[in-house]
């Protein structure tokens, strides 16, 4: 999932001190031309069509200030959007290495494990438990587990299997579960 970054205050400094420097050599050449406009030594009328036409390019000027500002912004931004893809790509590949490590100890392990989701299914059976039961993963997951718990047991079991979703609590009950030969086995879980 690409992760967007909002720019914060830190992120406008950069284009913003470019801005401020722009605009104080804008006010500054405004500054002159007012000046120099002073000292003219033609009618007033004369004098104003000068002023207009060089009010002109310090216009030009500061619309090129406000733009190659915004230009500064958007490449900053972009800069920062690309590190952080790069940073969550790398954080990626380590979460995917650290499950397969995890994923490969709990196979090598001589138990029977098994998870559920929030939802109380399961949604992964160890290489074990599968082998245990003699059944595919496909057959197990989800509510498939109920067929391999004695039907004597499967009442009390699944009544504490929902409780203990619901509330959130350990889920602490004996039962027998049946092996793949057809016998079934005491199991505390």
């Amino acid at each position: 999932e690409r992760r967007q970054l909002r720019p914060g205050f830190g992120d406008w400094l950069l284009p913003m001190a470019f801005s401020a420097s722009g605009m104080g050599l804008f006010f500054y050449l405004l500054h002159e031309n007012l000046e120099a406009n002073k000292q003219i030594p033609l009618p007033l009328s004369e004098r104003a069509v000068w002023l207009f036409m060089s009010m002109q390019h310090l216009i030009s000027l500061g619309l090129l200030i406000v733009f190659l500002t915004l230009c500064c912004a958007l490449v900053y931004l972009s800069y920062r959007q690309w590190h952080a893809d790069r940073a969550m790509r790398g954080l990626n590949t380590e979460l995917q290495n650290q499950l397969a490590r995890e994923k490969h100890m709990i196979e090598s392990l001589p138990l029977h494990i098994w998870t559920a989701d929030a939802n109380g299914l399961l949604d992964y059976v160890s290489p074990q438990a599968l082998q245990f039961f003699g059944l595919a993963e496909k057959e197990l997951l989800a509510t498939g587990w109920n067929k391999v718990v004695h039907p004597e047991d499967l009442p009390a079991v699944t009544e504490r299997w929902k409780e203990s979703v619901a509330l959130c609590i350990p889920y602490r009950v004996d039962f027998r579960l049946r092996r793949s030969d057809g016998k079934f086995l005491p199991f505390s879980g």
